[in-house]
């Protein structure tokens, strides 16, 4: 199956009490999910609170940010996924994925001048037989406060920033123009 457009996304940034929304848990096998640029959505897939996504499968493109972002409780399960950036980012933004400023619409980092093919804050992810690429400035896996991630075989790379960036806020710079 083929998500397309503005990515999936599996929770609620908005203060609710637990009986307000009950838990999701997703499974998805042998799925494509794509956050085109023009939707503007910050991750192609994006889980927040104490939810629970499982890709068996697939591939995960686009995001002004990241290509998956957990956050807040979350756990994600990537078995046998791609993960790439894709086009250019949607109007307003800078290559990477970040707005002039550090500040993305709806985003997850207020530093963030990168895209983040996983991008986890107080929540879990685990990756199996994956591959997570990273093209510009950023990294392939950025473990924020609280990360919890787990990488068994498959590919991370970044050529142009890091493979895994840890740390809540940790800045990165464009390399230095050759002579």
């Amino acid at each position: 199956s083929t998500i397309v457009d503005g990515g999936l996304h599996i929770g609620t940034l908005q203060p609710l009490q637990p009986e307000d929304l009950p838990p999701s848990r997703v499974v998805l096998g042998d799925t494509s999910v794509t956050a085109v640029p023009a939707s503007g959505a910050p991750a192609a897939v994006s889980v927040f609170g104490a939810n629970e996504l499982t890709v068996d499968g697939g591939h995960i493109t686009g995001g002004r940010a990241a290509g998956v972002a957990a956050m807040d409780g979350a756990i994600v399960h990537l078995q046998r996924a791609t993960i790439r950036r894709g086009d250019a980012p949607a109007g307003g933004a800078v290559p990477g994925g970040a707005v002039p400023g550090g500040a993305v619409p709806g985003g997850f980092g207020p530093l963030l001048d990168g895209w983040y093919g996983v991008d986890v804050s107080d929540s879990t992810v685990d990756l199996a037989q994956s591959i997570v690429e990273a093209p510009q400035l950023g990294a392939a896996i950025r473990a924020g406060r609280g990360a919890r991630v787990t990488v068994s075989g498959g590919s991370l790379s970044a050529p142009h920033g890091n493979v895994i960036e840890t740390g809540g806020g940790a800045r990165r710079f464009p390399p230095p123009a050759s002579p």
